[in-house]
């Protein structure tokens, strides 16, 4: 695994071509985005708008997949997962809402069964019903043990 040296977000203009481009897929943006968090894989900002915040998300190449991951569990599951309201893949950023729409659309989370291991994604139940063309396959390699995952 490599490292990188500087994030998107710690070049110069970076804020600057962020903030525009956010500006550009929401109407009425009210000042400039806010930093909420900023780790080394991603940077999260809010912009208020006239109708509530958006939240914009910047991840590095590696992880740029995560617009579709997200539609695709807002799609399995949109009373758990807030959908995506624009993405751009080359730069792997992603704007969502603050919070559903009303609270209708909000579901409680389903009942977790320890017996269930990887048939649940995130917390939520994926129904078979959806079709081979839908499932997530994910590949799990364990790290040597003299590579700990964190730390």
């Amino acid at each position: 695994m490599s490292v990188v040296a500087d994030p998107p977000w710690a070049l110069p203009g970076w804020p600057s071509r962020a903030q525009a481009w956010i500006e550009a897929q929401v109407d009425g943006a009210v000042g400039d985005a806010e930093e909420v968090k900023i780790r080394p894989w991603s940077a999260v900002l809010r912009q208020p708008t006239g109708t509530g915040d958006v939240y914009f998300k910047a991840n590095l190449p590696a992880l740029a997949n995560e617009p579709g991951l997200t539609r695709l569990l807002h799609r399995i599951s949109p009373g758990h997962v807030l959908d995506v309201m624009a993405d751009d893949p080359a730069e792997g950023w992603m704007l969502q809402p603050e919070r559903f729409q009303n609270s209708h659309q909000l579901q409680q989370p389903p009942p977790v069964n320890s017996d269930s291991g990887m048939t649940r994604i995130i917390g939520v139940a994926v129904p078979p019903a959806l079709g081979s063309e839908n499932m997530l396959h994910v590949r799990y390699t364990k790290p040597p043990e003299d590579r700990p995952i964190c730390g």
